[in-house]
């Protein structure tokens, strides 16, 4: 084989994006015609704040997920609670639910709870098939970043079929607006915004 060949040859599997990551992560696709749904569990309202921004800017169904039982409003009970949930693994019964066979692409959104994915947003995903489904994290939190929300997401939702596009996160008290940031996040996920 001819350098030039081998290095045309490189740059066309470069391009098709055919990494391990990227045969996991769907990336730089149209969701033209898409049908999107925009789901969070948010026990401040952040979550919330960031998923109503994004279903403003591309469309789709709005969802909240709740408990049937309640979490409580005091922050620190709240954090004791689900420091013990996500030790235990436990999966909190949910009060609602969607189809979410009528959906090709899910926004699923969580709070950053001990670094990881909240116990309301883990008792979706077990409860749904997500094959053939685009799975976009967000997160939220309160100082702590990322950590290891997104990583946790993708293994959840990919063990349940789903294809997943990098996820993005926002610090809480900013949650209210969009950052710019996130245009060019949603436009690298394929939107029109």
């Amino acid at each position: 084989m001819t350098r030039r060949k081998f290095s045309l040859g490189l740059a066309a599997f470069a391009a098709l994006g055919c990494s391990a990551e990227a045969k996991q992560r769907e990336g730089s696709v149209s969701m033209k015609d898409k049908k999107v749904l925009i789901a969070c569990y948010s026990w401040s309202g952040n979550t919330k704040s960031i998923a109503d921004c994004i279903a403003k800017k591309v469309g789709g169904t709005r969802f909240d997920l709740s408990c049937k039982t309640p979490y409580t409003k005091n922050y620190q009970a709240c954090c004791d609670q689900a420091k013990r949930e996500l030790a235990a693994g436990f999966l909190p019964e949910l009060a609602s639910d969607v189809d979410l066979a009528a959906y090709d692409v899910v926004f699923l959104g969580s709070p950053d709870w001990w670094g990881t994915v909240s116990p309301p947003v883990r008792a979706f995903i077990a409860k749904h098939d997500f094959t053939g489904k685009i799975v976009i994290p967000f997160f939220t939190h309160g100082g702590g970043g990322m950590q290891n929300c997104e990583k946790d997401m993708v293994k959840l939702v990919s063990s349940k079929g789903a294809r997943t596009i990098p996820g993005k996160t926002a610090y809480g008290t900013f949650a209210s607006v969009l950052p710019s940031a996130y245009m060019g996040w949603l436009k690298d996920c394929g939107f029109e915004v």
